[in-house]
């Protein structure tokens, strides 16, 4: 009797545990609509890391796809004094106030470089908003809208 209802029991669980559907609602602003080749670029977290050398304030936001383990690396160079929001370009030269250097697509074992482009930011409060229409080296293209509060690494 004791094994029957540890059997019933067990079943009782295994069928609420597959019956329970994964959530289809998706929280991510509308915005967020980047596309790699033009296709799209899911983006399942990001990580935002600043630092800041003397005039020189650098910030690294990397877009992460985990079903492809693939990064969009982009490194933001301020050298304003003044806040992130702005238009960044490369190439650039270093007399440029706002630019992207370092910028790079990491995809398994294999990482390119940025070629040319944009990356407007915009802040309020703690979300960012980033237009992006890059090229990397290898001509794959990055464009669209993200909206998101970043995580600080």
């Amino acid at each position: 009797m004791k094994n029957l209802l540890k059997f019933t029991l067990g079943l009782l669980v295994c069928a609420t545990l597959f019956s329970c559907d994964k959530d289809d609602d998706d929280n991510s602003p509308a915005g967020n609509t980047i596309e790699m080749n033009g296709e799209s670029f899911k983006i399942d977290m990001n990580v935002f890391s600043y630092n800041s050398f003397g005039d020189v304030e650098t910030s690294s936001i990397n877009l992460v796809n985990l079903d492809s383990s693939s990064t969009l690396a982009i490194m933001l160079v301020n050298t304003t004094g003044e806040s992130v929001d702005g238009t960044y370009v490369f190439p650039g030269e270093l007399t440029d106030l706002r630019r992207l250097d370092g910028t790079n697509y990491m995809a398994n074992s294999s990482m390119t470089s940025i070629k040319e482009g944009t990356v407007s930011v915009s802040k309020d409060g703690d979300i960012y908003t980033l237009v992006i229409d890059i090229t990397m080296e290898d001509d794959t293209t990055f464009k669209g809208e993200y909206t998101e509060e970043l995580v600080a690494m």
